[in-house]
This record gives structure tokens, C-alpha cells and sequence, in this order.
């Protein structure tokens, strides 16, 4: 009888998932790559696109450019007006574009284009020393699109250089983990800590975390050349820190606004990003704020409302701690307490993703790390190649989403908008002096402020005293105030004090601008009246 042979197929789930995956991985090299570059593509091109678009200047970054209007390098290191607070070499920065390039918003955005395009840059360097090729795919993928640090490359504030130099940071901690031998790695960080601690005021927080993660293993070693290293580190941030927080922060601190110092101003204004002394309210608000807007990558909301990417950063440090790489767990929560610390002493505010960008490559790192732990343990191998695209796509559609939003809205409010075109409607279409019935810095609106004060010698603050020395050998010229209501007797009384220089003077032309600031249409205007010297 002739002998039956019975071949049996072997159905791809039986192969381990784990194990299938990894061959995937190595197989499929060369389409991760080209995902990566893709998405990659997307996140620079958002970023110079934004740039390009010269978007009119939103409040905040007003707050901060009217300083350098009437201040040199040194006058930098403070007092300084609106209540704002930046690192030093940003400040620099900014001041030279200014000078040296001019006021429009090309130049004074260019310093935090670069920080934001060389972040994402070195980011990469990171992915690769980091991870392998799945999460780096996906934790770069993640960053590119992400809608704030995006978005902070066309801002005139310090956010994009918070995440450029916590990965600066990042770096050689991670090329001592790859390998330990080596004492290049704190060497560069010793160097480059004093650096990143006049850059940005939250790469102390990095800093430290990263002399946390180095301690254990630097200590069970007992070699003494890496235990002195680790010393002068921590040495070097702390008195990097000091010194510039005792020489720039602490006088900008002080400085007032409106008899408030900034101090009181922002303790204010972030009353709500600290932690809550009720114990019972804490239990509630720290698990809101740690899956709220900080883990906001690519997308997330406050209250919670990033629970699923921070429940991936989770997965994530689980996943690391499992294969040996503990520091980085360490490091990670290192940073989160020391932030929650800075909150608790009202020091800096917790709950902001464009306050938190320091965070911002961990958290990406973490999250991509986290969801390729799911995708190898969930999805079976022969759906690997659909899985992927599929979720390379999402993280696209991210992107060209938030890029279609700045094309629909080419602005970050409707305060930055109205401001630009009322001040340009009086600015660019006369060349006649401006007095402005306002004393500097009490503007309604600071974007008005900045624009105006750009005219350079042709605006004056003259408030509503004497107005002789400022008419004397004028013929026309504008009177311009911002407010939020309009006095229908104002061009009576502006006539009145220019009839007091001596003259005739009579208003040939009226502007209002209407500016919408927080939504409430015709809260602020910008009036102008056109006064005309008669024979």
C-alpha cells in the first residue's frame, strides 16, 4: 500500500509575532526609509511653508519685539516691558535680526526657524541612536507633524529653541548609552550645558534629568575619570543655571508692566497650570495634566484629552525598561517630576504643550517606541506592510491638514490680523508724522504697538500733555489712539490741543480700524485723525 503524505500549510499567525516582526523590520528596511523621509519632508516643508507666509504678529511675540526697539545688546539683560521672560542668546538673537535685517516678519522669525528645522534635524540622529527602525520611523514621523512644534518655528518665542536644545542635550547622553566605554559623550555634555542653559530656560530641566540617569551606572562602575566628569557636569549646570537666571531671569522677573512685575503677571495669568494644594484635587489634576496637552503628539487637547499618546509613552517605558534601557525611563520621568517640582514652586507652568517642547522629543521617542510595541504584538505579521502605511498616512494627513488650516487662516488670531491692516492702512498710504495720544507701552493692543513702532522717527508718544515740541514744524500730521471704545468728542479734543501749539489745524481725514481680540468682534479699535496746518 502506498504511503499517504500530508502536507500542511503553516498559517502565517503561527509564526511568533514578535519574531515575525523583527525579520519584517529587516526585510522592509528600505520602505520604512522612504516613510521616514516622507513624512520628514512634510514636517520641514509645514515649517518653511509657515515661515514664508509671514503671518502678522501675534501678541505675545509683540510683547517680546517691542523691546528691541529702543534697546541695545546690553540693555537686554533688563528691565524689559509686557511681562516677558527669554533666555538670553535668544534675546541676542533676535536683536541682531533686527538690526541687521530689519523689522519685517521674515527676519525676526528667522531664529526660531532654525530652532524649530535643525530640532527636528538632530531629532532624527536621535531616532537613530535610540530606537530601531519602526518606532525611529514612527517617533520621527510623530515630531514632523506634531502641530506645536511645528507651528513655534514661525513663533518669535523661545518655544522651538526649548526643544533644539533639549535634544542637543539628548544627544550625547544617548551616544553613552550605545556605548558606556566612552568619555567623549560627557565631555560634549560639559560642554554644551552652558550653552543650552543660556538658550533655554527648560534645558535645565533636561539637564538634570540627564545627571539622574547618569548617576547609577556611572557610580557602579567606580571609574574615576567618569565620576569626576559627572561632578564637573552637575557642577557646570548648576552654575550656569545661577548665573543666568541671577544676571538675566531675576531682573526680568522684577521688571514691571502696568505696576505689575512679570513675576506676579505670569503667576497669574498660569494660576491654573499648578498643581492645586487640596490633596483631593491634586489626585484628579495630576492625572489630567499628564495625559493633557503636554503628551500632545501629533494631535491632543488639555484635560485629558492626549490620554491615548500618553497611554502609548507608557507602553512605550515599559517597553524600554524591559530590554535593558532603563535610563532613558529614568531620564524621562526624571524630567517630568523635576517639571511638576518647578509647578508645585510656581516656577514655571505644567500643562502647555508650547511651554513643555523640552519634553517634546522624549515624549516622541516614548510614543513611537510605544506604538510599535502594540503593532508587533497585535497585528499579525502578513498585515505588517498595511499596518505601517496605514499609519504613515494618518501621521500625513496631520500634516497636510495643519498646513491646510494655515492656508484657510493665515494667522494665529484675529488680534494679529486687524492690528497689521489698520496700522499699515494709516502707516503705508501717507508719510505724514504720527503722535500717538497714548504713553508707549499702554497700548490696548501690542501688535499695534510693534507695528507702530516701526515707523521708527515718524511716530512720537506723546500721551495727552504738552504737545508743542512735537507739532513744532509740522503741517500735517496724525493723531492716532487704541482703545476699546470709541469717544465720539476725541477730534474735539485733539483739535483743541494742537489749537494750543498755535495754528489752525483742522482734520482732513478720520480712520477706525476695527480690531477683534478674543473673539468679541469690535472690542478694540484703532482710531486715526489726519490733522491739517490752515493758513
Amino acid at each position: 500500500m502506498a504511503e499517504t503524505v500530508s502536507i500542511v500549510e503553516v498559517a502565517p499567525a503561527a509564526v511568533p509575532t514578535q519574531e515575525g516582526w523583527k525579520t519584517w523590520e529587516t526585510e522592509h528596511g528600505a520602505l520604512l526609509q522612504k516613510i521616514t523621509l516622507y513624512l520628514l519632508l512634510i514636517g520641514f516643508f509645514w515649517r518653511i511653508f509657515r515661515y514664508f507666509m509671514a503671518m502678522p504678529i501675534w501678541g505675545d511675540e509683540a510683547m517680546l519685539l517691542v523691546n528691541y526697539l529702543k534697546r541695545d545688546y546690553g540693555d537686554i539683560f533688563g528691565p524689559i516691558e509686557y511681562c516677558q521672560i527669554a533666555p538670553l542668546t535668544f534675546h541676542w538673537a533676535e536683536l541682531t535680526m533686527f538690526k541687521f535685517f530689519g523689522p519685517s516678519e521674515w527676519s525676526v522669525r528667522l531664529p526660531p526657524l532654525l530652532g524649530s528645522v535643525l530640532g527636528l534635524g538632530l531629532f532624527c540622529v536621535l531616532a537613530r541612536l535610540t530606537l530601531s527602525p519602526l518606532p525611529r520611523m514612527l517617533g520621527i514621523g510623530i515630531l514632523s507633524v506634531a502641530i506645536w512644534p511645528a507651528t513655534t518655528g514661525s513663533l518669535v518665542k523661545p518655544y522651538s529653541w526649548d526643544l533644539l536644545f533639549a535634544v542637543v542635550l539628548l544627544l550625547p547622553f544617548a551616544a553613552w548609552r550605545r556605548n558606556r566605554e566612552r568619555s567623549w559623550p560627557l565631555v560634549a555634555l560639559c560642554i554644551l550645558a552652558p550653552l543650552a542653559l543660556a538658550s533655554s530656560y527648560t534645558s535645565v530641566l533636561v539637564a538634570g534629568a540627564i545627571g539622574v540617569a547618569l548617576a547609577p551606572e556611572i557610580w557602579r562602575v567606580r571609574q574615576t575619570r567618569k565620576i569626576l566628569l559627572l561632578v564637573s557636569y552637575t557642577a557646570i549646570v548648576c552654575a550656569a543655571f545661577l548665573a543666568h537666571y541671577q544676571f538675566v531671569g531675576k531682573v526680568h522677573l522684577s521688571s514691571t508692566t502696568y505696576g505689575i512685575s512679570t513675576a506676579d503677571g505670569m503667576g497669574e495669568y498660569w494660576q491654573g497650570a499648578f498643581p492645586p494644594s487640596d490633596p483631593l484635587r491634586l489626585l484628579l489634576w495630576l492625572p489630567l495634566t499628564l495625559a493633557g496637552e503636554i503628551a500632545a503628539y501629533p494631535v491632543g487637547s488639555q484635560r485629558g484629552g492626549s490620554a491615548l499618546t500618553a497611554a502609548l509613552a507608557v507602553i512605550g517605558g515599559i517597553g524600554f525598561w524591559k530590554r535593558g534601557d532603563r535610563e532613558w525611563v529614568w531620564l524621562f520621568a526624571a524630567v517630568l517630576v523635576f517639571w511638576l517640582v518647578a509647578a508645585a514652586l510656581h516656577k514655571y507652568p505644567i500643562g502647555s504643550c508650547r511651554l513643555g517642547q523640552h519634553a517634546g522629543p522624549l515624549f516622541c521617542l516614548f510614543i513611537g517606541a510605544g506604538t510599535a510595541n502594540l503593532l508587533r504584538r497585535y497585528v499579525p505579521v502578513h498585515r505588517a506592510k498595511f499596518a505601517v502605511v496605514a499609519l504613515a498616512l494618518l501621521l500625513g494627513m496631520v500634516g497636510l491638514g495643519g498646513l491646510a488650516r494655515d492656508l484657510v487662516r493665515p494667522y494665529r488670531d484675529l488680534d494679529a490680523r486687524d492690528s497689521r491692516i489698520a496700522v499699515r492702512a494709516i502707516t503705508e498710504t501717507t508719510g505724514e508724522p504720527i503722535l500717538v495720544a497714548q504713553e508707549e507701552g499702554k497700548m490696548a493692543s501690542a501688535p499695534v504697538h510693534w507695528y507702530l513702532g516701526l515707523t521708527g522717527g515718524r511716530v512720537q508718544w506723546v500721551g495727552l500733555g504738552d504737545w508743542t515740541e512735537a507739532v513744532r514744524g509740522k503741517d500735517s500730521l496724525w493723531v492716532v489712539i487704541c482703545s476699546g471704545s470709541k469717544d465720539e468728542a476725541e477730534e474735539v479734543v485733539y483739535s483743541s490741543k494742537l489749537a494750543a501749539t498755535g495754528g489752525n489745524w483742522k482734520c482732513a481725514t478720520r480712520y477706525v480700524g476695527i480690531i477683534t481680540a478674543r473673539g468679541q468682534p469690535e472690542e478694540e479699535t484703532l482710531r486715526g485723525y489726519l490733522f491739517v496746518r490752515q493758513p
